[in-house]
């Protein structure tokens, strides 16, 4: 995430204890209180993202922990159990699998740890025939099995009928089946040195903002020139860019009042596509075998 005011960027380490970044309420206030109305139950975060940090600058969970990633599963499972067992009536849960996996194997491309295999047929007959899972399907499985621990240890302590188990994800992965080749000579994103623009994601999402006042006319240039620098003219219907008022209603993006860290132009390819740029920096990081930004 970028910060176009303070030129700030937001990654997995940084620390906010203010509200900067995370901006919205968190639920472990919202149990304290809603509006004015003190509701008074107890909240807990078992490495649930921003629970150790005070992250909306409206106080902490009433029990929480730090993100340690060598706390077993089977003790994330029995902790929220021995949570419920005390009172807590919030009690988030984090698992960091398939999620870990999944971001450095892909979802469905790795057979051993140092075997990539990147063809569907090779991963069913190895699974159908060898009983061989893809990394990141074992660890789904892992996970699914701890939860029907979960489950069944809440059926022994007669939790089940008085707890509502609520299970999300952020987002899902797909494979890269394709490229969009780009010409950077046209438009390099990469060379930000003019100060006029400033790029935050490459592909498959492109977050383009502005550094200036950027007039209508100005990002339709901007836009002309980031469409005109695909190879391949044929390649255009792979991906979709829009300025930050036409993005589609059902991002949410470009509601009235829309907050300044949304893009002043977004373009998205299709699943399975990349943007595939000429002479990527080597501090540049654009996935090249699967990812996650996908529009479902």
């Amino acid at each position: 995430m970028f910060d176009p005011t303070t030129r700030k960027e937001f990654n997995m380490s940084t620390v906010d204890t203010t509200g900067f970044w995370y901006r919205g309420t968190p639920l472990w206030s919202t149990v304290h209180v809603n509006g004015n109305e003190k509701l008074g139950l107890k909240s807990a975060s078992l490495f649930w993202v921003g629970g150790s940090q005070n992250c909306s600058g409206e106080g902490y969970p009433d029990w929480y922990l730090p993100f340690n990633q060598s706390y077993s599963f089977a003790k994330r499972v029995n902790t929220t159990i021995d949570l419920m067992l005390k009172g807590y009536q919030l009690i988030m849960t984090y698992f960091d699998q398939p999620d870990h996996d999944g971001h450095e194997f892909g979802p469905i491309v790795e057979v051993v740890k140092y075997i990539n295999i990147y063809v569907y047929i090779v991963h069913f007959f190895l699974y159908h025939l060898f009983g061989l899972l893809t990394k990141t399907a074992q660890e789904t499985q892992a996970v699914d099995w701890y939860i029907g621990d979960l489950l069944r240890q809440m059926d022994e302590h007669d939790l089940t009928s008085t707890t509502d188990l609520i299970i999300v994800a952020d987002h899902g992965m797909a494979s890269i089946e394709g490229v969009i080749d780009m010409n950077s000579t046209i438009f390099n994103p990469f060379d930000m040195s003019s100060g006029d623009f400033y790029v935050s994601s490459y592909s498959p999402l492109f977050a383009f903002y502005y550094t200036g006042n950027a007039s209508d006319a100005d990002l339709d240039t901007w836009v002309n020139m980031f469409t005109a620098s695909v190879v391949d003219p044929l390649q255009e219907d792979l991906f979709q860019i829009w300025k930050r008022d036409d993005i589609p209603p059902a991002w949410n993006y470009n509601m009235p009042g829309y907050h300044h860290r949304i893009p002043d132009i977004l373009a998205v390819t299709n699943i399975g596509y990349n943007f595939k740029w000429t002479d990527i920096p080597p501090s540049v990081s654009v996935c090249k075998s699967f990812s996650v930004f996908f529009d479902k």
